[in-house]
């Protein structure tokens, strides 16, 4: 059946889809670089976005929170921490005034090792303040 489709010119074989010529990404080493940060933190923009200022959450149910916005805005409830408040929040899924982060927040992230979660702590670093939900 397929063979006849792609006879007829109906579909593609992948490989005619694939830009052979495309450069490929250059190979992110890992390290405490803002490059490895960005690399490990593109786990992130699902729920805090392309610009990670965070917002409703397109993926979630309507009752979702809202993602927290990891930028420098001053609406960013990351602007006062540093990197021992990041640690807590990503092992342990508490802020650090104590108050327990929402589990939609995956634990899973909590599992990366400190080359990984400093990283990404740079990279965050990095980025322009932007105001909570602007994506």
């Amino acid at each position: 059946m397929s063979r006849g489709l792609v006879a007829a010119g109906k579909i593609k074989l992948a490989a005619a889809e694939i830009d052979h010529a495309m450069v490929r990404p250059a190979v992110v080493m890992p390290g405490v670089t803002v490059e490895y940060g960005r690399y490990v933190a593109a786990a992130c923009t699902g729920c805090h976005g392309n610009n990670f200022s965070g917002g409703k959450i397109a993926a979630g149910p309507p009752d979702w929170p809202p993602a927290s916005n990891l930028t420098p805005h001053a609406d960013s409830r990351l602007k006062p921490w540093n990197e021992a408040h990041f640690f807590t929040a990503m092992r342990d899924g508490r802020r650090p005034d104590g108050t327990t982060i929402n589990p939609v927040m995956p634990k899973g992230f909590g599992g990366m090792n400190d080359v990984e979660l400093r990283a990404i702590w740079t990279f965050l670093g990095t980025l322009p303040a932007v105001a909570n939900g602007v994506r």
